[in-house]
């Protein structure tokens, strides 16, 4: 009865020190300044004050899906994805 209480003990203590030397799963702080891999959003504004007063230099930022190439569309008053065509035909 004593050995299995000894031996009890022991097993105690062995399962105590594993448990405090074992590194935890959290992984270490980061130090230092954090670098962001994406770009900021080109921001966009409509600039035909006579038609569109409304949207007039209102500044609206890109899309997530094309963050650097799209333009203010006047009309809806958004950005839309794409280059806009700086010379339209009339017809």
């Amino acid at each position: 009865m004593a050995i299995r209480l000894a031996l009890a003990a022991a097993v105690l203590i062995l399962l105590a020190v594993a448990a405090t030397a074992a590194p935890s799963g959290r992984p270490p702080k980061a130090q230092g300044p954090k670098h962001h891999d994406k770009p900021k959003p080109r921001k966009v504004k409509c600039h035909d004050r006579k038609l569109y007063p409304y949207c007039s230099g209102k500044p609206m930022e890109c899309p997530a899906a094309c963050p650097q190439s799209c333009y203010a569309d006047c009309n809806s008053c958004k950005p839309v994805c794409g280059e806009h065509a700086r010379s339209v035909a009339l017809l």
